[in-house]
């Protein structure tokens, strides 16, 4: 089972009746805040031993406003120490909106640099933040895109995936959070989101799971148990085929051929348009050359895809 798999966050623990969370059978951890910025929050230990008590791990989440990078990135990792987990809540003040000039744009790198987090790590962003994220790919941290549809129409399962695989997310780094409290007494519809997690073979992670403790509530999460239960997808082989390219020797080849065995050449036979000629007219060299290049051209079709 994947870290982030059946897990949920929670903003106030205090509000945040453990024995209905347990009575779900539906997640095996919950990552609570533990920071704003450069200042602590209240994490209630009791609460915390009796979740331990009960076998749901902890793990932490801290937000990040950005007015001092390196030191709330100290701040988060000593408030995080002992749990199990952590993840960076990243919005507006590390929003670079694509804009490589703006300072904000290598700030999540000099956090991440700062933070030295030693263990399972994520991102939390909203859904179409666009800073330089590079160093949180290559440390293999989940990418968990704030999918609050309620909250922004355009804030889809589907669109914060695919924005996060623009930014060169591999889906195995992928884990949305999704929305499960309402907005004006409405949540998501659970249907619709099991559907779109489905097509990318992805799970989300319920953000805040108090919110969703009443009747209506627990009947979202029953709904969206796929969602919250699937597995993280496992990194794929990198496909290693490389381009052929022009230096692929086939012409100058035939050319010596045409040379040394001008028999089995036919002088109009040329390897830039070897269709032009019936298959009946072509003679061995013109065959095999032709037979090479429509492999090469292949070939090199379905490496510039990969």
């Amino acid at each position: 089972m994947s870290t982030w798999q059946r897990t949920a966050f929670v903003a106030n623990p205090g509000g945040c009746p453990l024995d209905q969370v347990k009575a779900l059978d539906l997640f095996d951890a919950l990552c609570v805040q533990v920071a704003w910025g450069t200042e602590p929050v209240e994490i209630f230990p009791e609460w915390m031993a009796q979740a331990h008590s009960l076998g749901i791990k902890l793990y932490a989440w801290a937000w990040c406003d950005g007015k001092d990078v390196e030191g709330e990135a100290n701040l988060h990792r000593a408030c995080a120490e002992g749990f199990d987990a952590f993840s960076a809540n990243m919005e507006e003040p590390y929003d670079a909106h694509g804009d490589s000039s703006s300072p904000k744009y290598k700030m999540p790198g000099q956090y991440l640099h700062a933070l030295n987090w030693p263990g399972p790590l994520a991102l939390t962003t909203t859904p179409k933040f666009a800073s330089d994220m590079g160093a949180f790919i290559q440390s293999g941290a989940i990418h968990q895109p704030q999918a609050f549809s309620m909250e922004n129409a355009t804030a889809t399962f589907s669109a914060a995936v695919d924005h996060s695989m623009s930014w060169g997310w591999p889906l195995s780094q992928i884990r949305p959070l999704i929305q499960c409290y309402p907005t004006l007494g409405v949540r998501p519809d659970p249907y619709e989101l099991n559907v779109e997690a489905e097509s990318y073979d992805l799970g989300g992670i319920p953000y805040v799971v108090e919110s969703a403790l009443d009747g209506e509530g627990k009947d979202w999460l029953e709904t969206a148990r796929p969602t919250i239960e699937r597995e993280q997808p496992q990194d794929h082989p990198e496909d290693t085929m490389e381009m052929i390219g022009s230096q692929h020797g086939i012409k100058a080849a035939y050319n010596r051929m045409k040379t040394i065995d001008p028999a089995g050449c036919n002088p109009a036979f040329n390897p830039d348009n070897y269709d032009a000629l019936p298959l009946d007219q072509l003679k061995a060299w013109d065959k095999v050359c032709r037979t090479l290049m429509i492999l090469r051209q292949d070939h090199d079709e379905e490496a510039a895809m990969t």
